[in-house]
């Protein structure tokens, strides 16, 4: 049984049943998207918002997820375009480039990217291609900078789950909007610290107050291009070994050198 949401009003001038395209279909599906999560794209709330009947939709498509998928495939093109490799220029800013193309576009296509992001939807076979071509070129990015097999497959990761959790965090900050009570109570106390309680936080309390996600964001990206490029500097020329700095620090140790030492 799906999930019903919010009353949706149907598009402008659309009066009871009517003719509509599969491409149509698409197209509600994806203004419900805009505003929303897959969670809130039903057959029968796409029916409301389309202005017919539930069945005519699935003579268009077989069920929720066939429509999902769908609108998929619509955006998979303009994502593989725009995610290219710039293909010149420092190998960290071309990556820097790339992910900062994905943020914007999930930005752009918010519901979209929360179908794919966290509510799990399965890609289409083509998106799935488009994503391992875009894989393959990032990593031979990186190996053509120096970088081992195994170092670049976990740059790769780092930088994948960094931007999606950026990404995510964006999307439902943005939800909330510059009026979000939790945020003007976090500004309101930044602004309000004491030098001597809080120097250090205040000192820096700038950059939390201009709240520049963007900058937030490509630091980020910096930091961890910057780490692991020095990490790898470290391995013998033409390793493939797994760098040691995945290890989990653990101060177990020192600890136990500590009750050694006393005992």
């Amino acid at each position: 049984m799906e999930k019903e949401s919010s009353p949706v009003r149907p598009r402008r001038g659309v009066r009871g049943k009517k003719a509509i395209t599969r491409e149509e279909v698409v197209d509600g599906a994806m203004e419900l998207l805009a505003d929303g999560s897959s969670e809130d794209v039903s057959m029968h709330r796409l029916a409301r918002h389309l202005g017919v009947g539930v069945m005519t939709l699935y003579s268009y498509v077989k069920n929720r997820d066939e429509l999902l998928d769908l609108v998929v495939e619509r955006t998979e093109a303009d994502f593989a375009h725009l995610l290219a490799l710039p293909g010149e220029g420092d190998w960290q800013d071309q990556l820097v480039h790339h992910f900062c193309e994905w943020r914007r576009l999930g930005l752009a296509h918010p519901g979209l990217a929360l179908t794919i992001l966290h509510s799990g939807q399965t890609l289409t076979s083509a998106s799935r291609e488009s994503g391992k071509r875009i894989m393959d070129e990032v990593i031979g990015l990186m190996r053509k900078a120096g970088l081992s097999a195994d170092t670049s497959a976990y740059l790769y990761l780092a930088l994948h789950q960094y931007t999606s959790g950026a990404l995510l965090r964006e999307i439902v900050r943005g939800r909330r909007g510059p009026q979000d009570p939790r945020l003007i109570r976090w500004q309101g106390t930044l602004r309000s610290l004491r030098a001597k309680e809080y120097p250090h936080l205040r000192a820096a309390r700038s950059v939390f107050l201009a709240n520049d996600a963007e900058a937030q964001f490509i630091f980020g990206l910096r930091a961890i291009l910057h780490g692991a490029t020095a990490a790898s500097s470290e391995l013998p020329p033409g390793s493939e070994s797994t760098p040691a700095f995945v290890a989990v620090p653990t101060t177990t140790s020192r600890a136990s050198a500590r009750r050694g030492q006393g005992g």
